[in-house]
């Protein structure tokens, strides 16, 4: 870790007072924004970059210089030319830096190495086996963690920057803790970050598991191309992650976006939560599954297929309340895309038909009609990369940077 620390004090340390330290700032400052307009745009030239930045030529030379020494961006080939010498394009360079996303859920456990483009060089995805004890969770997290890092193929560990860790469930970011995760029974009162940050030395950024998944179509999916957007997670539980002018929306108590726990039948079943008629007692993959007296919603949904009505009927009633939900959101925030991810999208027409007609009669038609309705692109990755990106954006933004201490738990902030 210390070895990428040296490479990139640019992006991750901070300097202090003036002279000098003002200086290095506005220098990290001006690299990370060059890092980023790479990784939204692409391969550029200098004086593309020079532009984009509104910074002279000179500069863009001496940060490019330094990037390129740091093995941060390579040389992207020549662009075309008109006439002259043509020049050269400078492109990130994926092995410049790794990143650890690790995605907690109900039933399975994800954890993803991706590299700096974004790249994902290795990928575990494994049953989550002792849902009942803490301690055995975290030995399974640490277990896959280093196969993940051994499977994949590096230039130098040493540039793992750090990992990202998505949990469901109430957390304390600022202290690193799980607080409850209604769906795993032993995930209470669980300081994660702390014992990560102590097995691999590593710094390591918590969020919540919907919010994660939402941070990786931001970063790599549907939402590099739309700023305003909410992704609908439905599996073994309902979240959503809401995006709001480029911004992940955490509400006062840190609790926004608890749409599985929204009423929707006033004297409906008892809800994990404690409350009666959630949205998760009638159409999350644990309900449908419940509810049909089945082992997964993989046998509700092959059930259904060889025309088991009830089967049916249950998928086409959690499709209907999920249609709903999406129209309650669209209808409230007016995004411009709604994602869906999670299991239960693998149930295809037989829970998409009723959710899309669900939605098509709640939904405000002008709302509607501004957003665009489409299946993640990421899959199951999702949650991982989005995970992962929490530990890379210290090389892409400044003030995201300067707000992460050294070691422990940081908010993540966008």
């Amino acid at each position: 870790m210390e070895g990428f620390h040296k490479a990139c004090s640019f992006s991750i340390t901070t300097g202090k007072g003036r002279g000098r330290g003002a200086l290095s700032d506005l220098r990290r400052r001006n690299a990370a924004g060059l890092l980023n307009h790479l990784r939204l745009c692409g391969p550029c030239t200098r004086p593309e970059l020079a532009r984009a930045g509104a910074l002279d030529a000179k500069t863009v030379t001496n940060l490019m210089n330094i990037l390129l020494k740091q093995r941060m961006v390579v040389s992207g080939g020549l662009a075309g030319s008109s006439g002259g010498r043509p020049a050269e394009r400078i492109a990130l360079n994926p092995d410049g830096a790794y990143a650890v996303g690790v995605d907690l859920g109900a039933t399975r456990l994800r954890t993803a190495l991706v590299d700096l483009t974004g790249g994902v060089r290795a990928l575990a995805d494994n049953k989550l086996k002792s849902p009942n004890d803490s301690g055995k969770i975290l030995k399974q997290i640490a277990s896959d963690i280093r196969a993940t890092i051994s499977n994949a193929d590096l230039r130098s560990r040493r540039r793992i920057v750090g990992i990202g860790f998505a949990s469901p469930g109430f957390l304390d970011r600022e202290a690193g803790t799980v607080l409850d995760a209604v769906h795993i029974p032993g995930w209470k009162n669980v300081p994660v970050v702390e014992h990560l940050r102590r097995v691999f030395g590593r710094r390591v950024i918590m969020e919540e598991a919907s919010r994660a998944m939402a941070l990786g179509e931001l970063w790599f999916g549907l939402g590099r191309e739309e700023k305003n957007f909410v992704c609908l997670d439905i599996g073994f539980g309902i979240g959503v992650g809401i995006v709001s002018n480029g911004r992940l929306h955490y509400g006062v108590s840190e609790t926004g976006g608890e749409i599985g726990h929204t009423t929707v039948k006033r004297n409906g079943l008892r809800c994990r939560c404690g409350k009666r008629g959630c949205l998760e007692t009638v159409a999350s993959g644990e309900a449908i599954g419940r509810l049909a007296k089945r082992s997964s919603t993989a046998a509700v949904a092959k059930a259904a297929r060889s025309g088991d009505r009830n089967a049916k009927r249950i998928i086409h009633e959690a499709g209907t309340y999920l249609g709903i939900a999406a129209a309650n959101l669209i209808n409230l925030l007016n995004p411009g895309l709604l994602v869906l991810n999670g299991g239960l999208c693998r149930m295809g027409e037989l829970l998409l038909e009723p959710f899309t007609k669900s939605l098509n009669r709640h939904a405000m038609s002008r709302s509607l009609s501004a957003a665009k309705i489409e299946q993640s692109a990421l899959g199951d990755r999702a949650g991982a990369m989005g995970a992962a990106t929490l530990a890379l954006r210290p090389c892409f933004e400044y003030e995201t940077a300067i707000s992460i201490p050294r070691s422990g738990a940081t908010h993540s902030g966008q």
